[in-house]
Formats: structure tokens, sequence, C-alpha cells
């Protein structure tokens, strides 16, 4: 019988093991202690609690179909050399960026995922998160439902103009509610930490949002492939999968990870 590893994010990973269960024997390999990945924090925002129901319900198949879990394992080249798998399928997800810009490098900046997962606090009741696509409003949207003063900072002329039509329904009705100003086409320019001041440049012209104790950056994210770049070299067959392969959507995600799953 053959084998198959596949690593990581549950969610961006997604494979289809009804079928495969039949030729290959899985096995997930999971860093954290905690299966799921970046989808367990799209489902925390306003409107999107039903997304746990996935991760649920792909967990509770996994032990129906036999499928060997193992949690707060990292994998290693070393492992994958004495095991020899036949396919090992990468699908490591991504990390958030941060921008090289002044101020943005104080401890009371944070990344969106930090808020989300709850693993950073916010400092104070005055936030500005920069940039406006679907991640960096439902951060606005869950951070303002706390009673906080919320600003958006996004350099295109809408916001969440990645986010689905009856996703970004909810969300503007509670951006209204909760009042968070939004600025489009606006560019960051500096935070200086000591008078609190978030500068922004619109049409050319420079404007201030005062007395800022907190900053949430949300400009999206690149590959995590650092796992594929220590293995590719091993001789053994190399996949990847999700956002690990190029950073989209997590439906995109699941929809190539279940076409993969079919093709081996």
């Amino acid at each position: 019988m053959s084998q198959i590893h596949c690593f990581a994010l549950l969610a961006e990973m997604n494979i289809r093991i009804i079928r495969i269960m039949k030729i290959f024997k899985v096995t997930v390999y999971e860093k954290s202690g905690t299966l799921g990945g970046q989808w367990n924090l799209a489902a925390v925002p306003p409107s999107k609690q039903d997304f746990t129901t996935l991760v649920a319900w792909q967990r509770r198949q996994m032990e129906h179909l036999g499928v060997e879990v193992k949690m707060n394992t990292e994998y290693t080249v070393q492992m994958a050399k004495e095991e020899r798998p036949d396919v090992i399928v990468i699908a490591t997800g991504s990390r958030e960026k941060m921008l090289p810009l002044p101020g943005l490098d104080a401890e009371n900046v944070f990344k969106a995922q930090d808020i989300l997962s709850g693993r950073k606090t916010l400092t104070g009741k005055n936030v500005v998160v920069i940039g406006g696509g679907s991640v960096g409003v439902e951060t606005a949207a869950h951070v303002a439902q706390d009673f906080k003063k919320v600003s958006i900072l996004e350099v295109r002329d809408g916001i969440s103009l990645d986010g689905e039509y009856s996703n970004n329904y909810f969300l503007f009705k509670i951006l209204d509610e909760f009042k968070v100003g939004v600025h489009t086409k606006s560019f960051f320019q500096n935070y200086d930490k000591e008078t609190g001041t978030v500068t922004y440049k619109y049409k050319e012209k420079e404007y201030e949002i005062d007395d800022v104790s907190d900053i949430i950056v949300a400009v999206g994210s690149a590959s995590n492939q650092d796992l594929y770049e220590e293995l590719k070299d091993t001789g053994i067959k190399i996949v990847l999968t999700g956002d690990a392969k190029d950073v989209k959507q997590g439906i995109r995600n699941i929809e190539e990870s279940y076409y993969l799953g079919w093709s081996l």
C-alpha cells in the first residue's frame, strides 16, 4: 500500500480522502495543536461563525476513515528520508505581510491574524486598520464590536473588493452601525507613537488621525514554502496546494485540493 503524507493546514489542504483512502495510507502532520489553520480565523469575524462547521466535519471524516493525525509535530527532512513516503503534499499556508513603513515596528502594531486568533490584545480604544481587503474589513468589524473607534485605510477605491456579496452585506452594516471610518484611495505614510498620530495621503494631500492607540496591518499574505524548499531535493514527489502554492480565497484552496486528491 502506498503512503501519502499531508501537511499542516487542513482548511487549505482539504484532500478528499473518501476516495483516496482506498489507495493510500494517509497521515496528517500538524505543527500546532489545532486543526483547521486559517479557516478557524475566518470564523471569528461577525456573521461567519458557521465556518467552524467545516473543520468539525472534516475532523470527523478523518476519524471515520482512519486517517492518522500527528498533532504538535513539525515535519522535517530527516523524517521524510526515514519514512520515504510516495508523495508529500505541502499545505503549509501563508504568512501575513508587514509593510516596511515608518512607525510600523512599534509594539502596538499588530497583524490581523494576531488579533483574530487572540494571540495579541489591543492596548487601547482608537484603532487604525491598514488594508481594506476582506481580511482588513472583517478584522475592523470584529474590533469595532468591542466598542472601539476604528478607521480603515485602503489604497484602492473600495473596500472588501475581494469579499463575497452576502458577507459584505452584513459587514458593511456593522461598519455603518459602529461608525467605522473608511478612507479609500488613501496611502499610509507614518505612525508617530509619541504623539499617537497616523499620517496618510489622499489626493496628494496629507491628513492625520489623532490619538491612535493601536494599528492592525492587513495588507495580504505570501506563500509559506519553507518546508517545500527543504524537501524538494530529497527525491520524493512533492506537491504544493492551497496558499502554500499561491495565495487565494479559502474556498478556492479547498476546490484546488479537492481535485488534487482525485488526481493522486
